[in-house]
Order: structure tokens, then C-alpha cells, then sequence
């Protein structure tokens, strides 16, 4: 991980460099909310669209 957020919000801005702006730029950078998972939990949840297809 990045170390910190707060950490991650700097390197975020820098590799910006000004090309675009972002307003309220931190609801972009968020702690994933389902830690180790979120891989098995995305994969779950497209097998589960496509059975209900």
C-alpha cells in the first residue's frame, strides 16, 4: 500500500502535474473497503450477472 493517505494524496497530485484537474480530488483516493477480497468479490459478482443473463 501507499504507506498513508495522506502519503498517496501527495503522489497522487504530482503524478497529475497539472494536465488535469480534479476537484475534491480525495473521494478518489479510498481505502478499499473490502481489503484482500475485492478481487474474489468482483469476480463473484460478474459470474453472477452473467447466470442471471
Amino acid at each position: 500500500m501507499l504507506g498513508s493517505i495522506e502519503a498517496g494524496d501527495t503522489k497522487f497530485i504530482s503524478l497529475l502535474a497539472g494536465y488535469v484537474e480534479i476537484p475534491n480530488f480525495k473521494n478518489y483516493i479510498v481505502k478499499p473497503l473490502l481489503e484482500g477480497n475485492s478481487g474474489v468479490m468482483g469476480g463473484l459478482v460478474l459470474a453472477s450477472r452473467e447466470f442471471k443473463k
